[in-house]
């Protein structure tokens, strides 16, 4: 046990290594911080020819000027603070009320290229409606500012042409989400280098949503199949959802979010989800959840879960002040959730996937840490914020360890599955043995019976044809005798028959019915025309494959043919047919005979009915039909109207 928890923890600090190791790479190589173009000392942005020719767009992130509470207009020389993008998420600290709504304008003086040159401004997620100014013309507008306000939060890119002295202008107004105009830096670059940014970034991300939505389906249809006293399954299921909901933001900004605070909050809640989800499925894989701390943190992580619906929609709307509050709650929240969830991955009592689940939980706990570390410090020019690396890496490696864990179970079920088999066909043979000398006993026992009871019908008839001194009274008794003979010899061919019938001994093998019937029509088509009714075969089109004993089912087909080769004229038909209906098979004889009486049809399988007692008959054949029809898993069946014939019919279970 030691063993494995050390194990964990070194699998959980590898991971957490890993995981800095690559952020770090990533604030140095994809940072938009990092790849911001310098300052000159009159506070203007320089943007040479060889900038915008190159693939790489660049980030507009210092040299800002916010005019809170003021729509500033070009050319109006109205000083402001001098800002980087992101150092102000929410124009809270600007009122007394703390209140992030109202207007505000973002001002950026640009020294371009003495020739025109084409360039592209895209501006990620302005909140939650802009206008766009270059050089005091509107170049591009995302819904509609007072007095007819009007939200449409969306990534906006605007093409200008850019030469010597330019002044970008970002008119915003928010009074609809927790965060206040430009929080996110632009980029700035030639329109190709641009839209190759935007389709990139969309890509990676429509790649991180729909493969955790197929991780999600495909758990919840293992949920709802056949495991649900499982809920790993469904706690996977739920976790998956939920960050593909929350990760699919850039997709929605294409079209653009117009109910700002219910969007927004929906992300809230789906990250909130996800927390809860990643919880129970964590404590559940730990043997926790029966722990009275497990079920108050899942009710904890349940509850976070309509707060992030309600609050945003409900509460920031009235109460303004609380959305400092609000950020602060959600941030610590996350890191109280990764330190619960790194605890219980490597302490807990999981045994299978511990490696994966510390794995995941490293990463995940590294990337939250460092999303609340690098606040204006970091941010992704190109790829995904590290809390969201983090929840991509953990659904991914929960997936691996459910992946895991079935191929684990499947292969457990194999090995119990041949281990059953091997004990059922030693006992299969046991009782094949048992049957073998059933039936050996039973034979000698019929023979042994046969002789006297032939000598006693011999004597009989003996004296009857000798006519000894015979009264009438005599005769009678003599009678008596010969039919209780009569009447036992048919009976011991009857068990003697059924005695030969060992279900135990059956080949068993996959037939394909319409090349059996074909060969079964071609072997006994001259024997029952012989007899004068013409014999037919109509098969369906397509394959109808079933798991069946050839002999015995030959054996049946044979006594429902000439059972109806008994009862049709010279001139009649007896068609053998094949139809496909769902999930069976119906082997059909049909006939043009007188029919069967509605008083008798229920009664046709059982052992010993016969309408042919005075013709030696027996009452079996159609009884073995029934048998054989039900060893196969299937059924016997009779259609019949008299003076229409009859229909028999053995429905088997298809492949």
């Amino acid at each position: 046990m030691i063993c494995k928890k050390w194990r964990r923890s070194a699998a959980f600090l590898a991971a957490c290594g890993a995981a800095l190791a690559v952020f770090a790479l990533l604030s140095r190589f994809d940072n938009k911080y990092t790849m911001s173009s310098p300052l000159t000392q009159a506070g203007t942005l320089t943007v040479n020819h060889g900038v915008l020719k190159s693939d790489e767009p660049f980030w507009l992130v210092d040299g800002w000027e916010l005019c809170p509470d003021t729509l500033l207009e070009p050319e109006n020389d109205a000083p402001g603070w001098k800002i980087y993008v992101g150092q102000v998420q929410t124009w809270a600290a600007f009122h007394c009320d703390a209140s992030p709504y109202g207007q505000a304008s973002y001002r950026l003086v640009l020294e371009g290229p003495e020739e025109p040159t084409p360039a592209a401004l895209w501006l990620p997620e302005v909140f939650s409606a802009c206008r766009v100014y270059v050089n005091g013309a509107l170049a591009g507008q995302s819904g509609e500012l007072s007095p007819n306000y009007r939200p449409l939060v969306r990534d906006l890119t605007v093409s200008f042409s850019l030469s010597g002295r330019t002044e970008l202008i970002v008119q915003t107004e928010n009074r609809s989400h927790y965060y206040s105009g430009m929080t996110y830096p632009p980029a700035l670059g030639s329109p190709q280098a641009v839209a190759e940014l935007t389709a990139g970034r969309t890509a990676l991300y429509a790649l991180m949503t729909f493969s955790t939505l197929a991780f999600a389906l495909f758990s919840l249809a293992t949920w709802l199949v056949g495991a649900r006293e499982d809920g790993l399954s469904l706690w996977l299921a739920g976790l998956a959802l939920s960050f593909a909901l929350r990760i699919s933001y850039p997709l929605r900004l294409l079209h653009g979010v117009r109910r700002v605070s219910l969007v927004y909050a929906l992300e809230d809640m789906a990250a909130m989800a996800g927390i809860w989800c990643a919880l129970g499925l964590v404590l559940e894989l730990g043997h926790l959840d029966r722990r009275f701390w497990a079920e108050w943190t899942r009710r904890l992580a349940f509850a976070m879960v309509p707060a992030a619906a309600v609050i945003p929609v409900l509460v920031l709307p009235w109460a303004p002040a609380f959305t400092g509050p609000y950020g602060v709650l959600m941030s610590v929240w996350k890191l109280i959730s990764a330190l619960i969830l790194t605890g219980t991955a490597l302490w807990g009592g999981a045994h299978f996937g511990a490696v994966w689940l510390a794995s995941g939980a490293g990463v995940y706990a590294a990337g939250l840490f460092l999303s609340v570390a690098t606040i204006n410090r970091f941010e992704p020019a190109r790829g995904a914020w590290p809390d969201e690396w983090g929840s991509f890496v953990l659904v991914l490696c929960f997936a691996a360890l459910m992946v895991g864990r079935g191929l684990s179970m499947a292969r457990e079920n194999r090995r119990l599955n041949e281990d059953l088999q091997r004990e059922v066909e030693k006992q299969t043979n046991q009782i094949a043995g048992l049957v073998e000398e059933r039936q050996k006993l039973l034979s000698e026992f019929f023979h042994d019976l046969k002789s006297p009871l032939a000598s006693l019908l011999s004597y009989a008839r003996m004296v009857r044809e000798n006519d000894v001194l015979l009264d009438d009274r005599t005769r009678g008794q003599l009678d008596v005798i010969e039919g209780k003979s009569a009447q036992l010899a048919r009976q011991l061919r009857m068990m003697q028959q059924f005695n030969l019938e060992n279900p135990i001994a059956s080949q068993w093998e996959q037939l394909e019915l319409s090349e059996f019937l074909t060969a079964f029509h071609s072997q006994f088509q001259p024997d029952v025309e012989m007899s004068g009714p013409d014999f037919l075969l109509e098969l369906q089109e397509g394959a109808c494959t079933i798991r069946a004993d050839p002999e015995k089912l030959s054996r049946a087909l044979q006594n429902l043919v000439f059972n109806a080769v008994s009862f049709t004229p010279e001139e009649g038909e007896i068609i053998l047919s094949l139809r496909r209906e769902g999930a069976l098979a119906r082997v059909s004889v049909r006939d043009t005979g007188p029919g069967i009486a509605p008083e008798d049809l229920e009664r046709v399988f059982q052992r010993g009915f016969t309408t042919r007692a005075e013709e030696g008959g027996e009452g079996l054949g159609l009884f073995i039909v029934q048998s054989v029809a039900r060893e196969h898993g299937g059924r016997a069946e009779v259609r019949s109207r008299p003076g229409k014939g009859a229909e028999f019919s053995i429905l088997l279970p298809v492949l």
